[in-house]
């Protein structure tokens, strides 16, 4: 493209003007200098590499292949037909009229610093960019540069929440089991929740919940609904000791751990422990024991209360029937229903939509899982700053990883959710930031028409109607 006709000069002088002060941002850091036109003009006259892109553009020579072009020039060569000369500055034309300056390669860090002064995010930084500047490569500079900022790391938003890992919903009551602690006025409680029926009981430790204590209560629950084959905990101290260990293997009964400082990985214990809170806070005075009327009846009405989507209460689910308490009802509710096994059976159906249904949800994003020996950030909990760095040591299920705190060289249990990796910075090696592991590419599948696997036509599967799935 050739120079502009000199009857847009005075237009285009205006122009300019305005793209070299959209090009500068004034900030108080040390690194972020107010850049002007007699700065970029003094800066493309020691550029040999401008000089020649000068040149090009006036003589308007470009060559009919980009292979045929000296290489300094050909990251221009596909925008050579929006490239003009002003002032002895070389512009970036757009479809809307808009006007790009296109910079110097000695000046292009500073006004990607200048991009940054604002800390607005990588999103905020392109969109101001494309309003003023132009160079070969600016998305991937511009990256580089916020990807590269330490206060962006430690103010980074918190990540969003991944797809939930399924739990296979329970096939009989008391099969899957719940347990958190919970304090309320310095007083320590536990709550033992069943998955399938949502059958709450409550216990308290006056003097500090202790694990000897706390496998009493169990042995006492397990003993009034039978051993559950999985219970879930937070891992806590007193729940991760020897003799808890211990307990657990002699009942035989396998243990999920949540994920550590992440509660949504048990939310089911989550929901129990709320329910029991606002049970206690609402139905005990301050120093009144667990073991009152008052404290009972609230819990009869809540094991008799129905559940959403199913209007079968948690007595029934449990023990077929209603239980009797303070509330008048018919005499045939506190008979054992007929039809329990198909409550039962409706039930799993419905925990099990609930929990397809949480993994549909938009809100959610699939994290990359990160190798060992990558370097990443901390989130705390209670700031939400990134302000602790570690290496990942250790990679555990349920998206858990151990780390190894820089500094302390303490080990700690954080979920995925919790980590952001840090990106290289430049001249590190590749190896020592690789953080996702490269699936495993799926190779098609090919039949031929000797393969003894398939014979005649293809049938439509034939199974069981769906209708009949409820009956048992």
């Amino acid at each position: 493209m050739r120079a502009p006709h000199k009857a847009f000069d005075v237009d285009l002088e205006d122009d300019i003007q305005v793209a070299v002060a959209c090009a500068t941002v004034a900030a108080l850091e040390p690194d972020i200098i107010v850049l002007d036109e007699d700065c970029v003009r003094s800066a493309a006259s020691n550029d040999p590499v401008y000089q020649l892109l000068l040149a090009r553009v006036a003589a308007g020579d470009w060559p009919q292949q980009k292979s045929q072009e000296i290489s300094c020039l050909r990251p221009f060569f596909g925008v050579r037909d929006r490239l003009a000369i002003n002032q002895d500055l070389v512009t970036y034309w757009v479809d809307q009229g808009c006007i790009h300056l296109v910079i110097p390669e000695d000046l292009r860090r500073q006004v990607a610093a200048n991009l940054h002064a604002g800390h607005q995010g990588l999103d905020s930084m392109l969109r101001r960019a494309r309003q003023s500047v132009y160079w070969p490569g600016i998305e991937g500079d511009l990256q580089h540069c916020h990807a590269q900022c330490t206060s962006c790391d430690e103010h980074a938003p918190s990540l969003l929440p991944e797809e939930m890992i399924l739990t296979p919903p329970a096939e009989y009551p008391f099969q899957q089991v719940v347990a958190d602690m919970f304090q309320i006025e310095g007083n320590v409680y536990m709550v033992y929740t069943d998955r399938l029926t949502g059958w709450l009981e409550v216990a308290h430790f006056p003097c500090g919940a202790t694990s000897n204590k706390i496998s009493n209560h169990l042995r006492s629950y397990f003993s009034r609904w039978g051993a559950p084959e999985q219970i879930s905990t937070d891992g806590g101290t007193n729940w991760a000791s020897e003799e808890m260990v211990a307990f657990f293997k002699r009942w035989g009964v396998k243990v999920r751990l949540s994920s550590a400082q992440y509660p949504q990985s048990n939310g089911r214990a989550e929901a129990a422990v709320k329910s029991a809170k606002r049970l206690l806070q609402e139905n005990m005075s301050k120093g009144e024991a667990l073991e009152s009327d008052k404290m009972a009846l609230a819990i009869l009405q809540y094991l008799n209360t129905p559940l959403r989507e199913i209007n079968k209460s948690p007595s029934q689910l449990a023990t077929g029937c209603q239980l009797h308490d303070g509330v008048l009802m018919a005499r045939r509710h506190l008979l054992v229903d007929r039809y329990w096994r198909r409550t039962i059976r409706r039930r799993e159906l419905q925990v099990a939509k609930s929990q397809e249904a949480k993994c549909t949800l938009d809100t959610t994003r699939r994290l990359p899982p990160i190798k060992l020996g990558t370097h990443v950030r901390i989130q705390n909990q209670a700031t939400k700053q990134w302000d602790r760095t570690c290496v990942v040591s250790e990679t555990k299920p349920h998206r858990q990883y151990t780390v190894k705190l820089n500094g302390s060289g303490r080990l700690s249990k954080r979920n995925r959710r919790h980590l952001r990796v840090i990106a290289p910075s430049p001249g590190a090696p590749a190896s020592q930031h690789n953080t996702s592991v490269s699936p495993t590419p799926i190779e098609p599948v090919t039949y031929s028409m000797q393969d003894p696997g398939i014979v005649g036509r293809p049938k439509r599967a034939a199974g069981r109607p769906k209708w009949l799935q409820d009956f048992i």
